[in-house]
């Protein structure tokens, strides 16, 4: 279950880096549709389908990218949900982003 915690953390840091290429280009955050994570909809699985990524939080100046782990994934009680906002702050602390 740890390793499959990469695919989590990795699909929230490129949607953090598309966040911030967005904001440069439009003075403000995107949704996942406008920052290209997806097609249609509010939310995606990540390849493997270990975890759906979502913006819970996503206004003009501010976002919060939410990794949620699904199926089997949900088991990982450590970290069966964690995010990353428009400062980099990371949740939760530990080892969900080790």
């Amino acid at each position: 279950m740890r390793s499959n915690r990469v695919e989590a953390r990795n699909a929230l840091l490129q949607a953090q880096v598309a966040q911030e290429k967005f904001f440069l280009q439009e003075n403000r955050y995107g949704t996942l549709v406008e920052i290209g994570a997806t097609a249609s909809g509010t939310s995606y699985k990540t390849p493997n389908g270990y975890f759906t990524i979502s913006l819970p939080t996503q206004t003009n100046t501010t976002f919060t990218a939410r990794a949620a782990a699904f199926g089997s994934q949900a088991n990982d009680v450590d970290c069966a949900t964690f995010s990353i906002d428009e400062v980099g702050a990371k949740t939760p602390a530990g080892n969900c982003w080790k």
